[in-house]
């Protein structure tokens, strides 16, 4: 859909974030969280839909929330955790042009991911097809391992792993594909199908779908008992099949269509309006969550960013930038120092 910009009066932001974003933050001692390096995995990068009210941590596990995001498509650069399961991914909020970038750790399912490029699942006889979205299971140098819920199945999932560049937080149109002339269409006879490797050869998976949910296969070889079929849906398959397992149908009885583009919905950006005018950043400012110099720095309002004075308390500035992606949690804000400020 078409990007939709949101113009709001500066006024209005207490009753859109609630009146405790505009609150003080408590003096006395503030405790420090330390956060952890993401290990060296994979690095995805995009600008994908974020609920409102999705949070933002300072640390991989427990921590504090830092920021929330307000519903809009966010710029991201997302490192992968080695078990995303268990710990947050490292997230780097980025637009490609001077804002307030910030750095922190989000649970990854609630991001949509995408396998841009046909993954290996079971050899070279199984793959998890791009195009589709895929659920992040594990993390390593260079390569990451998605889920797949089959589509039609009950429930029955596929793990695939594949190359860094096979993922991706923007969704990628998938292959069609285009059979042979002399292939015949077919379908499964029952809830249930295995696969061969070749004739006579292993049962490397056996696919199992709901009542009446068939992929629409083509065969296109036939070796006695055996014959070898191509399929392209959520699930690539190119494998054997046992001869009489499948059912033929009439070629154009059915057709396979490929997924359009997820639904997003409007609000891509949001951008606030003051009856003060905004400044522009003549330096990289360090943000943080509190006002502490002992805290760690959640960001950075980058050199050239515009931004609003919302609170200026004790030597310290309350900012919220102009184009706005996400907010402080209740209670917090972003800060940064007077001396810093143009």
């Amino acid at each position: 859909m078409r990007n939709v910009e949101y113009i709001l009066p500066l006024a209005l932001v207490a009753v859109f974030f609630g009146p405790t974003w505009f609150r003080i933050p408590a003096a006395g001692p503030v405790a420090k969280a330390y956060a952890q390096d993401a290990p060296s995995t994979c690095t995805l990068k995009g600008s994908p839909l974020l609920g409102r009210g999705l949070q933002l941590y300072d640390a991989s596990k427990d921590g504090k929330v830092i920021a929330e995001f307000i519903g809009t498509t966010v710029p991201l650069s997302l490192t992968i955790a080695e078990d995303p399961a268990r710990v947050r991914s490292k997230v780097s909020t980025s637009t490609g042009k001077p804002t307030l970038r910030l750095e922190g750790w989000i649970t990854l399912d609630t991001i949509p991911i995408y396998a841009v490029k046909d993954v290996d699942a079971v050899g070279e006889q199984v793959k998890i097809a791009g195009g589709y979205p895929v659920k992040l299971v594990k993390g390593a140098q260079g390569k990451l391992t998605a889920e797949l819920t089959i589509a039609g199945s009950e429930g029955q999932t596929l793990r695939g792993t594949g190359p860094c560049d096979a993922f991706s937080l923007e969704w990628a149109r998938p292959t069609i594909y285009d059979p042979p002339q002399h292939a015949r269409p077919y379908l499964m006879k029952g809830q249930s199908l295995d696969l061969f490797d070749k004739p006579n050869g292993e049962n490397i998976y056996t696919l199992t779908m709901a009542e009446g949910a068939s992929p629409l296969f083509h065969s296109v070889e036939t070796r006695g008992m055996f014959q070898r079929v191509v399929s392209r849906s959520d699930v690539v398959i190119d494998a054997w099949v046992k001869v009489g397992s499948l059912a033929p149908i009439k070629k154009g009885d059915r057709i396979e269509s490929p997924p359009s583009a997820p639904a997003q919905k409007a609000s891509a950006r949001m951008v606030l309006e003051s009856p003060a005018p905004a400044k522009s950043a003549t330096k990289d400012i360090p943000v943080r969550a509190q006002r502490d110099d002992k805290e760690k720095a959640i960001g950075v309002l980058e050199k050239g960013a515009e931004f609003f004075v919302i609170q200026v308390v004790s030597g310290w500035i309350n900012v919220l930038p102009k184009e706005l992606h996400i907010s402080p949690p209740s209670g917090g804000g972003f800060w940064i120092k007077a001396e810093d400020a143009p």
